[in-house]
């Protein structure tokens, strides 16, 4: 009969410690993505070199960042997500040249900064997965801003519109423009280290 008992009392132990290692899985907090089960952070690191994507999220928009073969450089790079402007933009003013004012609301940031210097001869892919749909008149610009004054520069892709349930907003490489009205071109983008760079993501209302 004890014999009989310690078996049951294993058994037990086992499901429910199998129950929990089960719960613990399924009810992870945030988006889940590469990594199943583990919350997606607000900022990662990842080594300059090859194209890969990382996955960064902020207030719950879920960011997959794809970043394209660096031309050159080493190093770290590190992608942060956030719903607070990294720095304050300059105002446009036709004394300041190439800076205009942001194009509608902002939704989110993403920052990049790296601990060395890396060249990029392509922009990068940058997926948006929406906390909610937007209204249906509401397309989505992306501006970035040029070091060493945070200053937003001409849009340089969209407005596109979200597409899906949840809704998700799409910037592929091809889609940035090459250069602002100046003609300066904006590629190749090179990013050096004490700087940050960064992605505005803006609603557009249909005007």
């Amino acid at each position: 009969m004890r014999a009989v008992m310690r078996s049951f009392r294993r058994l037990a132990l086992f499901v429910f410690a199998s129950l929990g290692s089960l719960t613990s899985c399924q009810f992870s907090q945030g988006p889940i993505g590469p990594g199943v089960g583990k919350p997606i952070p607000a900022s990662v690191k990842i080594p300059v070199g090859a194209e890969q994507s990382a996955y960064v999220q902020t207030h719950q928009i879920l960011i997959t960042f794809t970043v394209p073969q660096a031309a050159s450089g080493s190093g770290t790079l590190t992608i942060a997500a956030s719903t607070t402007a990294p720095f304050e933009a300059i105002p446009a003013s036709p004394d300041v040249p190439n800076v205009v004012s942001p194009p509608g609301t902002p939704v989110c940031y993403v920052t990049l900064t790296t601990n060395g210097t890396a060249t990029y001869d392509s922009f990068p892919t940058i997926t948006y997965d929406l906390a909610s749909a937007p209204s249906a008149d509401t397309s989505f610009a992306l501006n970035y801003t040029d070091p060493p004054d945070g200053v937003y520069l001409e849009t340089i892709a969209g407005p596109v519109t979200a597409s899906g349930a949840p809704p998700v907003v799409s910037f592929s490489a091809t889609s940035f423009i090459t250069a602002i009205p100046s003609s300066t071109p904006i590629l190749p983008l090179t990013l050096t280290a004490g700087n940050a760079y960064s992605f505005a993501l803006y609603e557009v209302p249909s005007s």
